[in-house]
């Protein structure tokens, strides 16, 4: 299964993401849910908020383009597989 950054569009087989932590499967800008996210893109552009999620920088805010990113069932899917892993 490949796994896609939202962000930059790089892309890993999701096996191997579970050997990398870096990589976040959702995070928010402002209400808006996304990702994944790479670690490079996770590290530079993403925090975590104050309820624990993360979420977009406010020096990014709506600069960002993401790329075609999996629906929401897509991305549950990835998370129920990613709790398996954990």
């Amino acid at each position: 299964m490949e796994m896609q950054c939202a962000i930059c569009g790089i892309e890993t087989d999701f096996f191997e993401k579970s050997t990398d932590p870096g990589w976040v499967l959702c995070f928010y800008e402002g209400e808006e849910e996304h990702g994944p996210a790479c670690p490079t893109c996770a590290a530079t552009l993403l925090s975590t908020a104050e309820d624990g999620e993360m979420e977009v920088k406010d020096a990014y805010s709506g600069r960002i383009v993401y790329q075609d990113c999996p629906g929401e069932e897509n991305l549950e899917s990835l998370l129920m597989v990613g709790l398996v892993f954990n």
